[in-house]
């Protein structure tokens, strides 16, 4: 299982980058609590960590834009007269002050998913 197989978008990513993220993150990610499912977390949660970062996020030269630090955002509002955009942080997610921004991302979201699979009812992991 390889983590670009999973997830193609992030072709453009260098392996040195993916590989220090799959490295960090498995820091989080338990091989042992996560049994057989751990490699799609150990994606997921990558995944998540370089979209929030901005690794997906290229200008007109497909140079990267990195994030500045500041929390995910999407836009919750727009008008056109006068140019208004309104912007939402989702660093929330289901009442589990550990998850903090898991629900701003597809990734992050399929990382919660996942976990729910593992964790037995009761206990948040």
């Amino acid at each position: 299982m390889n983590f670009r197989d999973e997830y193609p978008e992030f072709s453009k990513v260098d392996d040195s980058t993916i590989k220090h993220f799959l490295e960090s993150s498995a820091l989080v990610v338990s091989k042992k609590a996560w049994g057989k499912l751990y490699n799609l977390g150990l994606f997921a949660y990558t995944a998540h960590r370089l979209a929030i970062k901005g690794f997906l996020n290229r200008d007109l030269d497909d140079n990267v834009i990195f994030n500045n630090g500041e929390n995910f955002k999407s836009v919750s509002s727009k008008s056109a007269g006068g140019l208004s955009i309104g912007y939402t942080s989702q660093n929330t997610s289901s009442g589990n002050p550990s998850d903090y921004d898991l629900t701003s991302t597809c990734y992050g979201q399929e990382y919660l998913r996942l976990r729910r699979l593992i964790t037995p009812i009761g206990v948040i992991g």
